[in-house]
């Protein structure tokens, strides 16, 4: 199963809009498929970090696993003022959590020019959940916390997945000098 997450728009600076832009346009990738493969991908890579996050969350609420678990997926997500599923901290203090994968990289800016408008994106279930404990631990908005997934994408993988596609492509060589 999957569940369609809105994501009304997205922040870049310019080089991640450029690098999105050859990326979908050079290289082929659809943008609605895109971003749901970079998020798919974080989580893939840092799950481990926001399961041991969600059952220190879950403790500290006095939910168990699966009532945690099913409140963020059924009860519409990690804002507990739209979650009724989602109780508060007995102790009205969140855990201490370690500071989650994107901790060093900044909020974007907001002004109109790093501004893009999205849509809808297809999650598996099990990541949106974990979505869902990422903004708990985050705090901030989803549209910044995926903005900022998607240029640490950039920031991390560029050289090594997408720049050398171009650079033979440009060459029209399947070797290119060092």
């Amino acid at each position: 199963m999957s569940k369609q997450l809105r994501i009304n728009k997205i922040y870049g600076l310019p080089i991640t809009w450029e690098r999105f832009d050859i990326a979908t346009e050079i290289i082929g990738w659809n943008k609605k498929k895109f971003i749901q493969q970079i998020t798919h991908a974080y989580f893939s890579k840092n799950g481990a970090f926001y399961v041991e996050c969600a059952l220190l969350d879950a403790a500290a609420r006095g939910m168990s696993e699966t009532d945690y678990y099913t409140a963020l997926f059924d009860g519409g997500g990690a804002d507990p003022s739209k979650n009724p599923l989602l109780l508060p901290y007995t102790t009205n203090e969140r855990p201490a959590f370690k500071p989650d994968p994107l901790h060093t990289v900044p909020k974007l800016p907001t002004d109109e020019a790093n501004i893009k408008k999205f849509n809808l994106i297809d999650m598996s279930d099990y990541y949106f959940v974990l979505l869902q404990v990422a903004l708990i631990v985050d705090t901030g908005a989803m549209s910044q916390f995926i903005s900022r997934m998607l240029g640490n994408h950039f920031d991390t993988y560029w050289h090594r997945s997408y720049a050398h596609q171009i650079a033979h492509h440009e060459a029209r060589s399947f070797t290119l000098p060092e």
